[in-house]
């Protein structure tokens, strides 16, 4: 296993368009609407991405994705007045699954089917 400080990170630039391809892959998992607002909103994504991260560093194993998008909505409320964050509750679902793909290791939400 290879240590966490050792680990490879990709550049931001290519992360994003490899987390879009995974999108693109498994199409029918998402909304189809999905992949563009990914592009566009990728720093959601990775505020998502970073704070699934920390509760799976905490210990828990599993948790909302409801709530983190919540507490994203909350925090950027505090520190922004001009915020360009677009969280809409149709996201939450698709940035779920597409965090298990990303990290197939931390089954940290319970998914269900997409509507």
């Amino acid at each position: 296993m290879i240590a966490p400080e050792l680990a490879y990170t990709p550049h931001p630039y290519f992360y994003a368009e490899i987390t879009v391809d995974v999108v693109r892959c498994k199409a029918d998992l998402f909304r189809p609407g999905f992949p563009k607002w990914l592009k566009d909103n990728f720093h959601v994504w990775r505020s998502f991405e970073h704070v699934a991260n920390e509760i799976w560093a905490r210990g828990r194993r599993h948790y909302s994705a409801r709530t983190i998008v919540e507490v994203l909505r909350h925090e950027t409320a505090l520190r922004e007045t001009d915020s360009d964050y677009k969280i809409n509750d149709w996201n939450t679902p698709d940035m779920a699954r597409l965090y298990v793909l990303m990290w197939p290791e931390r089954q940290l939400f319970k998914l269900r089917g997409r509507n």
